[in-house]
């Protein structure tokens, strides 16, 4: 059993993997161009000035200093670390509701596996191979359920700031409207 349930985990972080490593590009794709390219058309110390613009009707100051930490740490910015960004992202949520499951049940783990297949599942494809949505839509599950967690089960002042903490971070991740 432990082997099937191991196979069962394993199989879609491969898929994600694979998807990232073979399928996506360092090009910017459709908003990307507004977004990132955009903010980065500003010289270096005034851009951090712009890290909280709007786009469109979105505020993704998060996502921005991803961008800029990523361009920081590279010395150029490139999207397909983006994506990458994205995919741990997504397997940090997913690995926060397996989290949960095992805590409420000994069973938690086998129970998960079909609500692990449907958050790491294929329609995350277009999602990851967008630099902006990859890091500003998807982490703002990760934060939010976080946010949750620290609310619901911590009963100290420090899970309390940590509670609203995660949740500016995933107002302010949102690209999604």
């Amino acid at each position: 059993m432990k082997k099937f349930l191991f196979s069962g985990y394993a199989l879609p972080v491969l898929m994600l993997v694979c998807i990232i490593m073979f399928l996506s590009v360092n090009v910017p794709y459709w908003d990307d161009y507004s977004a990132i390219l955009g903010y980065f058309s500003h010289p270096f110390p005034d851009r951090l000035s712009h890290l909280a613009d709007f786009h469109n009707e979105h505020r993704i100051l998060t996502a921005r200093a991803t961008f800029e930490l990523i361009y920081q740490i590279l010395g150029r910015f490139d999207f397909q670390i983006c994506m990458g960004v994205g995919a741990t992202i997504l397997l940090a949520y997913a690995a926060l509701w397996g989290w949960q499951f095992k805590i409420a049940s000994p069973r938690g783990l086998r129970l998960y596996l079909p609500c692990f297949w449907l958050i790491v599942s294929f329609i995350q494809y277009e999602n990851l191979c967008w630099a902006m949505t990859a890091v500003s839509n998807i982490p703002v599950h990760f934060w939010a359920l976080l946010s949750c967690i620290l609310a619901a089960r911590g009963k100290s002042k420090i899970c309390f700031a940590g509670s609203i903490g995660c949740a500016l971070f995933a107002s302010f991740s949102t690209g999604g409207g």
